[in-house]
C-alpha cells in the first residue's frame, strides 16, 4: 500500500439520525444507521481476515478488478496484468513486483 495503516480508531457518534465516523487522519463520512450496521459487519470480517493473513487475489481476467488494483498502486491496468502473469495473483506479491519495477526504472 502506499501509506502504512493507522493503529487508531477511528471516532463515531450518532448525530441526528446519522451515524458518523472520522478519523484517523482527514477521513470522514456519514452514513444511515443501517448502513452503519452492515458496514460494521463487513469491517469486522475483514479484521478477522487479516488477523489471519488473508491476502486479496488479483484476477487477471476481471478487466474492472484490475483497473481498481491499477488504481490503487498506482500503476497501470497493464502493469498490473503482467504482474499477476508473472507472480500469480497475491495481491503482496503484485505490489511487491510493480515496486521493484518501478525502482529499477528510476
Amino acid at each position: 500500500m502506499a501509506n502504512p495503516p493507522y493503529d487508531t480508531p477511528s471516532q463515531v457518534q450518532p448525530i441526528d439520525g446519522e451515524v458518523v465516523v472520522i478519523g484517523p487522519g482527514a477521513t470522514g463520512l456519514s452514513v444511515t444507521p443501517e448502513a452503519a450496521r452492515q458496514t460494521a459487519a463487513r469491517l469486522t470480517r475483514a479484521a478477522e481476515q487479516a488477523d489471519d493473513g488473508h491476502v486479496e487475489q488479483i484476477d487477471p481476467d476481471d478487466a474492472e478488478a484490475l483497473a481498481r488494483w491499477a488504481e490503487r498502486l498506482g500503476a497501470s491496468v497493464q502493469a498490473v496484468r503482467n504482474a499477476v502473469l508473472a507472480v500469480g495473483g497475491d495481491s503482496e506479491a503484485v505490489a511487491l513486483r510493480l515496486g521493484s519495477a518501478r525502482g529499477a526504472a528510476d
